[in-house]
């Protein structure tokens, strides 16, 4: 059985070895799963920023939100089988589509 400074100084060690988080280097699919997390969230706070800023800044950040997810969906679809490419192409369509809707409501709004 280790003692506690033994069990300190192996997690410390370890972390010498990831590095720092901003040192650290992502893999594409880290960097993808990021990017789409980041993604959802923009899109699932815009209500809430419609709420404290109004609909023009919501609309702002949906269209981004769906304008990115779109590319990301078309550079996912790139890289699956034939079966999937089509419906990752598909929702990348629609997602920028939605988008568009978005910054037309916005121009509307200006």
């Amino acid at each position: 059985m280790g003692s506690v400074t033994d069990e300190h100084t192996t997690r410390q060690d370890e972390n010498q070895r990831r590095g720092t988080f901003a040192e650290r280097r992502w893999t594409p699919q880290q960097r993808a799963s990021i990017q789409a997390l980041l993604l959802t969230l923009a899109i699932v706070i815009a209500p809430f920023l419609a709420l404290l800023f109004g609909l023009t800044a919501a609309l702002v950040v949906l269209a981004i939100g769906l304008g990115l997810t779109a590319w990301l969906c078309w550079q996912a679809s790139r890289q699956v089988g034939r079966a999937s490419r089509g419906r990752l192409r598909a929702l990348a369509a629609l997602n920028g589509v939605l988008a568009l809707v978005c910054l037309v409501f916005v121009a509307m709004r200006l």
